[in-house]
């Protein structure tokens, strides 16, 4: 028995060593507005100004939650490690607490492990967090696991929290995703040409664009994608006998099977357009999604995902 203390100690310890260090290294900081539960320690940071993050707000069923919302905003994620002596009962209400108070809604909360759709909700929650370490849903007990999900409407944007709260064998920690919506800096993409196009897809076989954008988690197209459009037009009517593949890409943020499904309906999104606004012949083109099995870049980093977040014309 005190051998497998001393090893548990010996883990915990190890966790906050390699921890610590990369939170320090980007400045860690409390958000103003959910703060954090007294005598806990900042173990965990991460701040990106643009990015997007898969927001449950539905139990997990077959590997998918039965709700969600994928937000785009600033996003601040953090990670506590709690005082031993409190149980995850007393920290959530506090939290649940402090979100009523400062003007949140509770969009969605469970408590218990089944309720939240058993042993790997946990897991897809932080499998694609940036600064994940533990697997709250391999490890936690079942009646320790507590989540919620809240919104606040401001002058400057909705704000989302997502508070998690567990006890993984180390005593109670906590999980704080804060994603505030605004608006980001546009007019950073230049527009590809029609001839860029062709030129690269002769050469390399595919292009990849990044000037075709879509409203949070559905495949609406926004109308700022119309120059882009109207090149990939402009190639297909100059090329009559160019077939092209129309392949959607995601990051990795959120699960599996959902990026799929997501990268499928924004590509045919594309084709349809193509089809209704350019009249172009609909079987020069085949939708695909692949959601973030083949990324350009790494989706460690902002700029790796926002690099993986594009549509790819194939030849095919």
């Amino acid at each position: 028995m005190m051998l497998r203390r001393n090893v548990r100690l010996g883990l915990a310890c190890l966790l906050v060593s390699l921890l610590a260090p990369a939170a320090q290294a980007a400045e860690p900081a409390d958000h103003p507005l959910v703060g954090r539960y007294a005598g806990s320690e900042l173990l965990k940071y991460r701040h990106t100004a643009f990015d997007e993050y898969l927001l449950a707000l539905g139990p997990l069923k077959g590997g998918e939650y039965e709700d969600a919302r994928r937000i785009e905003g600033e996003v601040t994620w953090i990670g506590y490690r709690n005082p031993g002596e409190r149980s995850t009962l007393e920290i959530f209400r506090n939290y649940e607490q402090k979100l009523a108070d400062g003007g949140f809604e509770t969009l969605w909360k469970c408590e218990r492990m089944e309720a939240c759709g058993g042993r790997r909700f946990g897991s897809a929650l932080f499998d694609r967090d940036p600064e994940q370490y533990l697997h709250a849903g391999d490890s936690s007990p079942d009646e320790s696991l507590r989540h919620l999900a809240a919104k606040k409407s401001t002058p400057e944007g909705d704000v989302y929290a997502q508070i998690t709260v567990y006890d993984n064998g180390y005593g109670p920690w906590t999980r704080v995703r804060v994603i505030e919506t605004e608006a980001m800096d546009t007019g950073q993409i230049e527009v590809i040409k029609a001839d860029e196009m062709a030129a690269q897809i002769e050469s390399q076989g595919s292009v990849s664009l990044y000037g075709i954008y879509f409203d949070t988690d559905s495949a609406k197209i926004k109308p700022e994608s119309k120059p882009t459009l109207d090149e990939i037009a402009k190639l297909l009517e100059s090329n009559p006998d160019l077939e092209l593949l129309v392949v959607g890409h995601t990051d990795n943020q959120g699960p599996f099977d959902y990026n799929i499904d997501l990268s499928k309906r924004r590509a045919g999104a594309v084709a349809e357009a193509l089809t209704s606004d350019y009249g172009i012949d609909r079987g020069r083109l085949k939708p695909w999604g692949v959601g973030f099995t083949a990324p350009a870049a790494t989706n460690a980093t902002e700029e790796g995902r926002a690099k993986n977040r594009r549509v790819e014309l194939v030849q095919r």
